[in-house]
């Protein structure tokens, strides 16, 4: 079977910077699915800093996307499990924020920063692929229930010598889906 998508759209985007201690950006995106009809995206963006030093930048909008079923979870075709698409498999729809907080400082007379990032996601609507319910199937459906994805980093930048940066990192991610009723861990997260 072929797929013929066709999304034509308008975006608007407006920019305020406050004497470059505050910077906004709203974003308002209206598209038209030739299968799913109109699609609202907004979004917003934030980026405030406290000093020269410190920084605090937050996001939030709305995402869209039709999943592949083949294209998308391509892993799995290696297993000797039949692959079960229960129903019409219909958009995903999330909502996304967060922020990020940056500190820069100067350590051995050279540059670093720190940082801490936490996004989150809800779903609304979300493509399930259930390798749990059936132990000779995975199965493909639409989210029946609440299906989220937090992720938390920390991040330590250092400026070794020139040339030389140095990033350590620990990064944490909390995913959870609805499969037939039960909210569980995402796999292969």
């Amino acid at each position: 079977s072929s797929l013929i998508e066709n999304v034509p759209g308008i975006f608007a985007e407006y920019t305020y910077n406050h004497h470059d201690k505050l910077t906004t950006i709203a974003g308002v995106r209206e598209d038209y699915h030739n299968e799913y009809g109109w699609i609202f995206t907004p979004r917003f963006h934030a980026k405030y800093n406290f000093t020269d030093n410190l920084l605090i930048r937050i996001s939030a909008g709305r995402s869209f996307r039709v999943p592949s079923i083949y294209a998308d979870n391509i892993s799995i075709m290696a297993s000797s499990k039949k692959l079960s698409i229960l129903e019409d498999i219909q958009p995903e729809r999330a909502w996304n924020y967060g922020f990020n907080l940056t500190y820069k400082f100067i350590l051995a007379q050279r540059e670093a920063s720190i940082s801490a990032d936490f996004y989150r996601t809800d779903f609304i609507d979300q493509l399930i692929v259930d390798p749990y319910s059936d132990s000779s199937s995975i199965l493909f459906y639409n989210l029946n229930g609440t299906s989220f994805s937090n992720s938390m980093q920390f991040t330590f930048n250092y400026e070794l010598m020139p040339r030389l940066d140095v990033r350590l990192a620990y990064k944490l991610d909390d995913v959870k889906a609805t499969y037939q009723g039960v909210l569980q861990s995402k796999p292969f997260v």
